[in-house]
């Protein structure tokens, strides 16, 4: 997102129309399964202590008709759509409020299990994030003979296990898209290991193979 012009009428505006609609029971905090949310990611791209305020504001709107899951101080109550702030979204000041947010952060996923677990990952709760997320390229490159290694699973299994017991939504994002039977190879090991959230670019495709 780079304006809040773009932000109000590519996503807040359709979303508000959605939820004017929809009925939501918000009452109740997120047990072990939450019911459905919608769940835009909002990637700010200029200076993040600048914008987020902005956004904030343009979701008001929403969170007044009770459409936006939001973090109560002890729980996190959920709704029919929950926002998360990535790209240059400051994390220090989202959580600055302890009290109430409506807004949520993503994790970095290869950063949450072995030798690159920091030392504060325990701030990584569904309490202020809702996905932990990186670049499939990043973390592992291409796979070799069209197969994942012995050792690729084992940490995508660590990584969905530590995204898991901190109640967050793995993610990969730039996956491999060719050939496609590597693809489809990818994301059977994603479905099998239990991934939060499966990246999909060929929706046909997807929906054919039942993801």
């Amino acid at each position: 997102m780079t304006t809040g012009v773009g932000c109000r009428c590519s996503m807040l505006f359709p979303l508000g129309a959605l939820a004017s609609k929809q009925t939501f029971d918000s009452k109740t905090p997120v047990t072990n399964s939450p019911p459905a949310s919608l769940t835009p990611l909002i990637d700010i791209k200029t200076d993040g202590e600048k914008t987020l305020p902005v956004v904030e504001a343009q979701l008001e709107p929403l969170q007044s008709s009770g459409g936006l899951t939001y973090f109560n101080g002890s729980a996190v109550v959920p709704s029919l759509i929950t926002v998360v702030g990535t790209g240059n979204t400051p994390f220090d000041l989202l959580t600055a409020n302890t009290t109430y947010r409506d807004t949520f952060f993503d994790a970095p996923l290869d950063a949450l299990w072995g030798e690159d677990a920091p030392n504060n990952a325990t701030l990584y709760t569904s309490l202020n994030l809702y996905y932990a997320m990186t670049s499939f390229a990043k973390a592992f490159g291409k796979p070799w003979h069209g197969s994942l290694t012995a050792d690729q699973v084992l940490k995508i299994r660590g990584h969905i296990q530590a995204a898991k017991s901190s109640g967050l939504q793995s993610r990969y994002w730039d996956l491999v898209a060719w050939p496609v039977s590597t693809r489809d190879h990818v994301r059977d090991m994603f479905e099998k290991e239990g991934i939060g959230m499966l990246n999909v670019d060929d929706l046909e495709s997807a929906n054919g193979r039942k993801w």
